[in-house]
């Protein structure tokens, strides 16, 4: 222990070198300061256990918030599994050093840094107690040269212990936390632990988002509920937390990770990618689905996360197609198909403000494909990213799929 505190007060030497030493100390925390100061909103992705997804949410938000223009970073702080440099096909990419300064990985369009990164074998465990880890992690923070970043997206040590209460004290203050967890209640039990944390701490919570809710079939959309459904959106309605969306369990979210993309790189038009976009949506403030009667009938919609509206008619289609619903709703589709594929595709309605969401999502997906691949969307698809919505509502996504359905047998009927 003698030791020890030597080492910690940089030996015997008297109080003039203390006094020194004090001195560089308060100049460094100064300029760590001044370097965080250039990020501009933090977001901690944090959950109640390992092996919910949480990387996964991580690394396909920090993606999708560099596609939308803004300089992101993505700092993977889980010590003991850091997954990032993997699912990002780093493996063997070792930071640079200047000025004693450590620079992160180009990725993806964003900077990225990982314990995972620094490890000479890959596969050695990370055997360490909790005050070395917490010095690694105020490493890894403080002793990195992020720049400017418009964002920086902390991939969080799971649980609610020493290591994510050091990330957050370290990077405070935070614009909030990103909370995941998966449908069945041992898992829940574990969240809700992790929105007490948050309120312990005094970390806002954004959102809850429920990951592996249920499988979409990829033959043929269909949904099918392998865990409890609902689980997260009830948690989040008890606790009083935003609910961000649920995530189907998606084997395409597998094949991006082994070939070292973002799920929404790789497979944009995915339904798990389509539900993560609404997820993403929703953080942004972009998508206020819980209440979509607010969006006005006449302004582009974000639900995807684009900023481009697909609503409105195309005066010279190649085909076209209208669609009424039982509820009384139309549905219109007008497609520009090229050399066998949607080349541009618009969708106009007189219905309420839940058709017109619908819509703007199946058009979204149905833009850039072949014809025999938007003939693959479903519904089901549909229904897995807009969970918010009411009950009585999702007849709207058939009508949608319906209508481009019946613009694509028109074109397909074609001399």
């Amino acid at each position: 222990m003698q030791d020890e505190l030597k080492t910690v007060q940089g030996g015997t030497c008297g109080g003039k070198k203390n006094a020194a030493a004090e001195k560089e100390d308060t100049a460094a925390q100064r300029e760590n300061a001044e370097r965080l100061a250039r990020i501009g909103k933090k977001i901690a992705v944090l959950s109640g256990k390992g092996g919910v997804g949480k990387s996964t949410i991580a690394v396909n938000l920090a993606s999708a918030l560099a596609g939308l223009g803004n300089r992101v970073g993505l700092l993977d702080a889980d010590l003991h599994g850091p997954s990032v440099p993997t699912m990002l096909n780093l493996a063997g990419c070792i930071p640079k050093a200047e000025k004693g300064r450590l620079l992160p990985v180009e990725a993806a369009g964003m900077k990225v840094m990982s314990l995972g990164l620094l490890l000479q074998e890959r596969d050695v465990a990370v055997i360490w107690r909790g005050p070395r880890k917490a010095g690694v992690l105020k490493q890894l923070i403080e002793e990195v040269d992020w720049g400017d970043l418009d964002f920086l997206v902390v991939d969080c040590p799971p649980g609610t212990g020493d290591e994510p209460l050091s990330v957050c004290q370290i990077l405070a203050p935070l614009e909030g936390g990103v909370i995941v967890t998966t449908p069945q209640e041992l898992a829940l039990a574990d969240v809700r632990r992790s929105v007490s944390f948050c309120r312990e701490i005094g970390l806002p919570v954004l959102g809850v988002v429920e990951n592996m809710s249920g499988y979409v079939c990829r033959n043929c959309g269909a949904m099918t509920e392998i865990f409890k459904e609902g689980g997260g959106e009830r948690m989040a309605r008890e606790m009083g937390v935003p609910f961000l969306g649920r995530i189907p369990i998606d084997p395409q979210i597998v094949t991006a990770g082994d070939a070292g993309l973002s799920f929404l790189q790789g497979f944009p038009s995915a339904p798990g990618a389509v539900a993560l976009n609404v997820v993403i949506s929703r953080l942004l403030g972009k998508s206020p689905a819980e209440k979509p009667d607010k969006f006005p009938s006449t302004e582009p919609l974000d639900v995807d996360g684009q900023t481009q509206s697909f609503f409105g008619r195309i005066s010279d289609p190649t085909a076209s197609a209208s669609v009424t619903g039982p509820c009384g709703d139309t549905m219109e589709f007008y497609l520009v198909v090229s050399d066998g594929r949607i080349a541009d595709v618009r969708y106009h309605t007189d219905g309420c403000a839940h058709t017109r969401i619908y819509g703007e999502m199946v058009a979204a997906m149905a833009k850039g494909l072949k014809i025999e691949e938007a003939l693959r969307i479903h519904p089901a698809m549909i229904l897995a990213g807009v969970q918010g919505l009411p009950e009585a509502n999702r007849h709207c996504a058939v009508l949608a799929v319906s209508a481009l359905y019946r613009a694509i047998g028109t074109y397909m009927i074609l001399p």
